[in-house]
């Protein structure tokens, strides 16, 4: 059927219409979601003052802002921020 030279579809077009890209990343968090293991968590038998905690400070050569932060695999952690 026409209307006004022009032929319509047998699908309207509306502005709230889901992209093909959203419904492909909502397919991917879904997939990624069922096939996720489980999440490691902290020991329930052990109690909060069981857990090894060091705070590190100016005073120890961490820099004040620290902005990142990153552990070798030896264990050595490297902290860093913005320079004077």
């Amino acid at each position: 059927m026409a209307t006004g030279g022009r032929a319509m579809s047998g699908t309207a077009t509306s502005g709230t219409a889901i992209s093909g890209q959203a419904i492909w990343l909502a397919m991917l968090a879904a997939i990624l979601l069922l096939i996720a293991g489980p999440a490691r968590a902290l020991d329930r038998d052990l109690a909060l003052n069981q857990f090894h905690h060091r705070a590190w400070t100016a005073a120890d050569g961490v820099p004040m802002e620290t902005w990142t932060m990153a552990q070798t695999v030896d264990g050595l952690l490297w902290m860093g921020g913005r320079t004077a």
